[in-house]
């Protein structure tokens, strides 16, 4: 079997073994590339970010001591605990090579255990406080107390003044405890906006999982594949122009890879719906469609190849179309209500 190009492949595997077959094998393997990605580009670097965190929390403890050779009674007691908290956090999410990385990419598990240990590393972070010199200490609450701003809760908002009230009256062991209690309200903060994208990406794995079925589902039960395919070119044409065109590119735990994935599933859908759809709004005269619509709902196939790639492309232009049909579906007939009378 010789294939030239993606289409021809495809042509050729739907001869040979059926649209159905073909439909669930690429619905598959759409889904097992998403756990792929998941593993090797979310999971595995925040995890080499973990470790490489915990290294420098840990060297920071040799330069925060005035006598390296010798340690007063509160590093011998904090130094010790520190180190261990921030091995097992080590231990709890191991970095991978990169041969166990990708045969471990059907694994589910791990971002829990990824996210606790953050929580360890932050723990021990703050934990560190507590051997900074009074001149560190008092350096760090003028930053300590603009960032609390930007927690935006009614503590982090007292806390920040208080510490603005002092930061030039006191020294820094008056500030120490405050200063310590700002780096704890930091942290949090920080762990819950991450463990709420870590939510939001395994919820968008659910979604796509389910699309995906979805999708399989009405190429080999109902056909017209074809608008399957084209609907998803245009919903991943439609995110990566957003793509390219993004300003600010930072670190969301998986969130834009999630969305990637989602955009042609989500394509492919309103693709599909939407010329099915317009198709039938125009043959049934219970919408006043749009000229090109109009028109190109009347001619062959492939003018309405060309619809389902819009559709795709535009989300805005598949809510316009529905909801023209579900009101003109649901009016309500003259000289009558719809609904139960009271």
């Amino acid at each position: 079997m010789q294939c030239v190009g993606f289409i021809d492949c495809a042509h050729t595997l739907a001869t040979v073994f059926g649209p159905p077959l073909v439909a669930l094998l690429l619905g598959t393997g759409y889904v097992l590339l998403l756990l792929c990605v998941r593993r090797v580009w979310i999971i595995s670097r925040n995890t080499v970010h973990l470790h490489a965190y915990a290294d420098m929390v840990e060297a920071r403890l040799t330069m925060e001591q005035d006598k390296p050779d010798e340690l007063t009674p509160v590093e011998g007691k904090l130094i010790p605990r520190i180190r261990k908290m921030l091995h097992e956090a080590r231990a709890q999410v191991p970095v991978e090579e990169k041969q166990t990385r990708w045969r471990s990419c059907l694994t589910i598990a791990g971002v829990g255990r990824q996210l606790a240990a953050w929580r360890m590393v932050h723990d021990a972070d703050r934990m560190v406080t507590d051997l900074w010199s009074p001149q560190h200490v008092q350096a760090y609450a003028t930053v300590a107390k603009e960032e609390l701003k930007a927690v935006n809760t009614p503590a982090a908002g007292a806390l920040s003044e208080s510490i603005a009230k002092i930061v030039d009256k006191e020294n820094g062991e008056v500030l120490r405890p405050l200063v310590k209690e700002a780096r704890g309200l930091i942290f949090e903060a920080r762990d819950n906006y991450y463990e709420g994208l870590s939510d939001w990406q395994n919820k968008a794995l659910w979604l796509v999982v389910v699309t995906a079925a979805i999708v399989v589902l009405l190429a080999a039960v109902l056909g017209h594949a074809t608008f399957l395919l084209l609907g998803a070119t245009g919903g991943l044409l439609a995110r990566l122009s957003k793509t390219m065109t993004a300003k600010t590119i930072g670190f969301d735990y998986g969130v834009s890879w999630s969305v990637l994935f989602l955009a042609p599933l989500v394509g492919a859908l309103t693709g599909w719906a939407g010329v099915l759809v317009s198709d039938f709004v125009a043959e049934m005269h219970v919408l006043n469609l749009p000229a090109i619509i109009q028109s190109t709902c009347a001619l062959a196939n492939d003018a309405k190849m060309v619809l389902a790639v819009l559709f795709g492309f535009s989300a805005t232009l598949f809510e316009g179309v529905m909801s023209g049909a579900e009101a003109a579906l649901t009016k309500k007939p003259a000289g009558g209500s719809s609904g139960s009378q009271k």
